[in-house]
């Protein structure tokens, strides 16, 4: 269950960005993916993938449109994410 806003709004900027404990957090559950589409985009790609057996996501970031995605498709359907932005240190993007 993630945490509560007013608990993920209190947390210092220096902790909010860190990069290993955000990935930490985020692989378990205790706070959402960073949303980088709109409510209408979301419903367009919610749309575009409602039935498909295979859907590919190119740059992945924190994976809030896969989430999307996931909720759309066939429970037994193929979702494969390719994150072609990593730099040197493994990292997509800077904080």
């Amino acid at each position: 269950m993630p945490l509560p806003k007013a608990v993920r709004r209190r947390t210092p900027d220096a902790l909010r960005h860190n990069r290993r404990l955000r990935a930490l957090a985020l692989g378990a559950g205790l706070i959402p993916p960073r949303t980088m589409h709109s409510p209408e985009e979301a419903s367009l790609l919610a749309e575009l993938a409602l039935g498909q057996r295979t859907v590919v996501e190119i740059g992945v970031y924190e994976g809030s449109s896969a989430l999307v995605l996931c909720r759309s498709m066939p429970s037994d359907a193929d979702l494969h994410l390719i994150d072609p932005f990593v730099d040197e240190t493994g990292w997509a993007l800077r904080p």
